[in-house]
């Protein structure tokens, strides 16, 4: 409801000046944004990016054919942003290589916004399981942010964070958790331990000790996580599902389950709206399954299970979470048997 009040407000102030409309529409939708609010913000970005393809017509020298603006760019960007965490990612990658074609043409190959694009299109291939092109990507933008941005910069160490994933992903765990921990360090140098990036890294540093076995460690990192970001993120928002879901394994793993069962139920809640086929929907639920299995529920285990599988197979039988959640499955079926 605020949200639609202060929409009201701007449209009344900037009702005439579409550039300042188009400019507090994006300010409005950042607001909304940092609270998880996507559904909200998606309509406020495309009108923001329709008035500002209008100012390019009016602007250009050829008002047929306009070349986008940077502004439109950074709008398209964005929106393809905001479209990825609602789960929508053939959507956002249409608009992830939009903005960087704008960007390519219009800022050069060393600007630091179109590292930026390039980090978001590489995140995205990553969860798609396209390794290759998220490699690519991601190299490219640390590349352009070590070339044009001071040593140090949080920029660069986030860089390092977003490849570390992509190897954790192509089962290279030792490189992977060196570079979190390079990152980890760096970001809560340069931010401050209280940080949404601190706890996003330290959350991933946790998963590679996970997939390494060191559960115990990995419920350390994870918990403190979640604390973070509960601290720094409102209820129900979409960063602290990958916290709750990451500890409630360690949990499992550590013999805990019925204390993990809750945390991957709130998990669930909050990733409900992902489309079926979602990687991170098919994650909460083969972890919600692992917990079922261990309390001896496993018919619900073996359904949750079931569902994730389909969800992740066309991933590929190289995906991480798919073999996680055939692993889990498997384990059911044995402790079944048994029973």
């Amino acid at each position: 409801m605020l949200l639609t009040t202060v929409l009201e407000r701007t449209r009344a102030q900037h009702s005439d000046d579409h550039e300042a409309l188009a400019q507090a529409l994006n300010d409005l939708a950042a607001v909304a944004l940092t609270q998880g609010n996507y559904a909200e913000v998606e309509p406020l970005l495309r009108e923001a990016i329709i008035l500002n393809r209008e100012r390019d017509r009016r602007t250009s020298a050829d008002p047929a054919n306009p070349s986008p603006s940077p502004r439109t760019a950074t709008l398209i960007n964005n929106l393809g942003l905001v479209v990825y965490f609602q789960g929508r990612q053939a959507a956002a990658e249409t608009l992830y290589r939009e903005a960087l074609t704008i960007r390519r043409n219009l800022l050069g190959a060393d600007h630091p916004d179109l590292a930026q694009t390039l980090t978001n299109l590489g995140l995205l291939l990553n969860e798609r399981g396209d390794l290759q092109g998220s490699t690519a990507a991601l190299e490219e933008a640390l590349a352009i942010r070590r070339a044009s941005l001071p040593e140090g910069h949080i920029q660069i160490v986030s860089g390092i964070n977003n490849l570390a994933m992509v190897l954790q992903a192509d089962h290279r765990p030792d490189q992977a958790e060196a570079l979190y921990r390079e990152a980890l360090k760096g970001l809560s140098e340069s931010l401050g331990p209280h940080h949404p990036a601190v706890a996003t890294t330290e959350s991933n540093l946790a998963s590679v000790l996970f997939d390494r076995g060191q559960h115990a460690a990995a419920e350390q990192h994870f918990r403190h996580s979640l604390a973070l970001r509960r601290e720094l993120h409102p209820a129900g928002h979409p960063y602290l599902a990958y916290s709750l879901v990451g500890l409630g394994q360690a949990l499992v793993a550590l013999g805990r389950a019925e204390e993990a069962v809750p945390l991957l139920d709130e998990a669930l809640t909050i990733r409900a709206t992902l489309p079926a086929e979602h990687w991170a929907l098919a994650e909460a639920r083969y972890a919600k399954g692992f917990a079922l299995t261990e309390i001896g529920d496993t018919t619900q285990a073996l359904s949750l299970l079931d569902q994730a599988i389909s969800a992740l197979n066309p991933r590929g039988e190289d995906d991480r979470h798919l073999q996680r959640a055939r692993s889990y499955r498997a384990r059911a079926e044995a402790l079944l048997v048994k029973r």
